[in-house]
């Protein structure tokens, strides 16, 4: 599982960026990031009872975001992110890469607009919808007992 050291999710983004770039071929948004970013801490969960990462995961209006991850990487809007940071990988264990590998190629090829409809409010399947509540709980904290608890997204074609 997760070494004993500190791993930021800044760690895990930069991670994150250069997997999908260099080994899936595909560039990534902020907005996918944080997806992609929620459903690792989330198969983390699953997997080992634990987050992989420690900063909060918060209900903003276009679903769950990191706020540390999202300021980083806001200059690029909703352009590819075009960071040159590069990840120290033995930061990771090999089942912590394992997740992040694993989770990014199940994840890298959903669309914006996928993420989009699967965080619109008028899917209240996801434990972002309840926490969010139409704005209600904005910024709130999306709780580690309820992210593990959550089904497995599907999307359609």
């Amino acid at each position: 599982m997760m070494k004993d050291n500190d791993i930021n999710v800044l760690d895990i983004a930069c991670y994150v960026i250069n997997y999908s770039r260099v080994i899936c071929r595909k560039e990534i948004s902020n907005f996918i990031l944080n997806k992609l970013l929620y459903c690792i801490q989330k198969a983390c969960l699953k997997e080992y009872n634990k987050p992989l990462f420690k900063e909060d995961i918060v209900a903003w209006k276009n679903g769950p975001s990191i706020p540390e991850a999202w300021f980083k990487h806001c200059y690029w809007g909703g352009m590819p992110i075009q960071s040159e940071d590069i990840v120290n990988i033995n930061l990771f264990s090999d089942k912590d890469r394992e997740i992040i590998e694993n989770t990014i190629d199940k994840y890298i090829d959903v669309k914006s607009i996928q993420w989009f409809h699967l965080f619109s409010e008028k899917n209240l399947n996801t434990v972002w919808s309840r926490i969010y509540n139409g704005g209600k709980g904005y910024n709130k904290t999306l709780p580690p007992k309820l992210i593990k608890g959550e089904q497995e997204f599907v999307f359609d074609e």
